[in-house]
């Protein structure tokens, strides 16, 4: 009974702790050191040694004093202190993935995964050689299949680097416009050349640059935006089975992606593909434009106020309003459970 309270107690722990937090990322390796830390100081307070619990929770914070984690002590101890949930609660679980506040930021995440999987861009990591040897790449084509990988990283560390200035919503934008362009300048270079209206071999360095900036645009914005949103935009009882069904479909989607892009290559030729996929990343900005809120600078409260249809987050929360929203989530580490917001 006591390693069922501890490991039930983690788990409640662990995604309170990043309950009014959207930007917080765990490597494997710390959340590994965490589980076990948090391990040992549950079980203090499972086995009533509150003080051994609290010296515990004061040197995970950094050495600090009892009244600096006096507020999150008690908070951790209410978590303790709060039974298993019961077959009948679990029951009660199904009733959440009812609720607007979770099935349609679902809707919107598989939204997301499907732009980013048949948008052109997952193929460009599988099939990067075969399209280049194609375009007749001025350099060795293995050698620009490693240029689109680097550039795929460097896009990745653009996304984290100014996506908290930035917003999600315009990273986006700018994401999937520049990869439908990039990718439709690629297909009238094809058409020019197939029809020899250009000498095709003075300009073999164009289609090349094409797709990898492309490949570039696709990790500031689309291609991670799903497991962003993933992360921020379902409500703490269904997140981490929420989010498992919706990457796992996310998944799929570009397995079916991979798997028919030979197929609509030798249908439609490399142009037409890549025109289709243009299309794409076209229409998705637009069906993006219409549904996807600025969850950037947002708690979760607000974020499910907004599908509950209470608020609406198309922009950004104003500069002078972000040092509260954060001293706000750092002052009130108490687990909030969703059955409190009524929404």
């Amino acid at each position: 009974m006591a390693i069922n309270i501890v490991d039930h107690t983690i788990l409640r722990y662990k995604i309170f702790f990043a309950k009014e937090s959207s930007h917080l990322i765990i490597h494997s390796s710390n959340s590994i050191s965490i589980h076990y830390i948090f391990k040992n100081l549950i079980n203090a307070l499972a086995k009533g040694r509150t003080k051994e619990a609290e010296r515990a929770l004061c040197w995970l914070r950094g050495w600090v004093s009892p009244a600096h984690v006096k507020t999150e002590f008690i908070g951790l101890c209410d978590i303790v202190m709060k039974p298993v949930e019961t077959t009948s609660e679990k029951e009660k679980l199904w009733k959440f993935y009812k609720k607007k506040t979770c099935y349609v930021p679902f809707i919107l995440v598989t939204i997301a995964f499907f732009i980013g999987a048949f948008g052109g861009t997952s193929i460009l990591q599988t099939f990067a050689v075969v399209i280049f040897e194609e375009m007749s790449a001025p350099i060795d084509k293995y050698t620009a299949a490693v240029f689109l990988g680097i550039a795929e990283l460097v896009g990745t560390v653009t996304c984290v680097s100014t996506i908290h200035f930035i917003g999600k919503r315009l990273l986006t934008f700018f994401s999937l416009a520049g990869i439908g362009s990039s990718l439709l300048f690629a297909v009238i270079y094809g058409y020019l050349n197939d029809n020899q209206i250009i000498h095709g071999e003075n300009y073999t360095w164009i289609p090349m640059t094409l797709m990898i900036a492309a490949a570039f645009l696709s990790h500031i914005g689309i291609r991670l935006l799903p497991w962003i949103l993933a992360g921020e935009v379902f409500p703490v009882k269904v997140r981490s089975s929420a989010t498992g069904v919706a990457g796992s479909i996310g998944y799929i989607f570009m397995s079916i992606a991979n798997k028919t892009f030979l197929y609509m290559k030798a249908s439609m030729s490399l142009s037409g593909t890549l025109f289709f996929y243009a299309l794409i990343n076209f229409i998705g900005g637009i069906v993006l434009y219409y549904i996807l809120p600025e969850t950037e600078g947002r708690t979760l409260r607000e974020i499910e106020e907004h599908y509950a249809g209470i608020q609406n987050l198309k922009d950004r929360p104003k500069k002078e309003e972000l040092p509260f929203k954060e001293k706000w989530a750092a002052t009130n580490p108490t687990a909030i459970y969703d059955d409190e917001s009524k929404l």
